[in-house]
């Protein structure tokens, strides 16, 4: 694959994900929520999510570079996910400690965010990986 080529491969997904979690939680949190049970930090958990999530597409762009491997674009993703995961914990600490009343809506709603994140960050990494596999299979068969 060519250089940035993760990036160049997700980026618009992911913007385009990001965007419509973003529509659809206000949405759904305007519409469905009394005004006195709207949580008012919603916005945090997409600022939080969106920047850990773009700052992981290019780290395993840039090590995916430096190692000219595409084995180590999954290396990487399990990694970025491990670390995606301690801080989410480190984000929510505030929340789960105070254990105020709106702490238990904030945490459903920051995985309500967060699993659909995480699905399109591993379909969107299959598809890249799988897409040397798809070149070469082509190629293979127009030799033959």
């Amino acid at each position: 694959m060519t250089n940035n080529s993760l990036i160049k491969f997700s980026l618009i997904p992911l913007v385009i994900t990001i965007l419509l979690l973003l529509v659809i939680h206000f949405v759904i949190i305007t519409k469905t929520q009394p005004v006195e049970m709207v949580i008012d930090d919603w916005w945090l958990i997409h600022l939080f999510m969106a920047t850990i999530t773009l700052s992981g597409f290019f780290l395993i762009s840039n090590s995916e570079q430096k190692s000219n491997d595409i084995r180590s674009v999954g290396r990487s993703y399990l990694l970025y996910t491990s670390v995606k995961v301690f801080l989410a914990m480190a984000f929510l600490s505030p929340w789960l400690i105070m254990k105020e009343e709106g702490t238990k809506m904030f945490v459903m709603h920051f995985f309500a965010i967060f699993f659909p994140y995480l699905l399109v960050e591993t379909v969107l990494l299959i598809r890249y990986l799988n897409a040397p596999m798809v070149e070469k299979t082509k190629s293979d068969e127009n030799q033959s």
